[in-house]
């Protein structure tokens, strides 16, 4: 675990409070239209999980994954998905570089603000 400077910290916790602002109906409403119910979905570099919550409403009571690789993320999505009573999310911190799903695991994908920070999206 490495620790963080205050500054580092609370530019975190600034831009997870403003991440935890988006939802599924204005971040994914191209998406949308092409869920249905009982999908699987990957919701690739998910950060606090307030766009996930939204996607695991629409393919319900199919299954949402959330990941990123911000275990703090992970946490806040989890808890505020609980907190929501939203049953068909499971979070994870994992690469999306590296993701340990077997092929064709998934119906669909989404990623909302991810592949900027990829350094080789290719």
């Amino acid at each position: 675990m490495s620790l963080r400077s205050s500054d580092e910290t609370g530019r975190h916790d600034k831009e997870t409070r403003r991440f935890r602002l988006r939802d599924a109906d204005r971040e994914a409403a191209f998406f949308l239209p092409f869920l249905k119910p009982r999908m699987t979905l990957l919701d690739a570099g998910c950060g606090p999980g307030s766009i996930t919550c939204g996607l695991a409403m629409h393919v319900a009571p199919g299954e949402v994954v959330g990941i990123d690789l911000d275990s703090t993320r992970i946490e806040t999505a989890s808890r505020d998905g609980h907190h929501a009573g939203i049953e068909n999310i499971s979070y994870q911190v994992d690469d999306v570089t590296n993701l340990t799903f077997e092929d064709g695991h998934f119906d669909a994908v989404f990623a909302n603000g991810l592949i900027e920070h990829l350094t080789d999206p290719g």
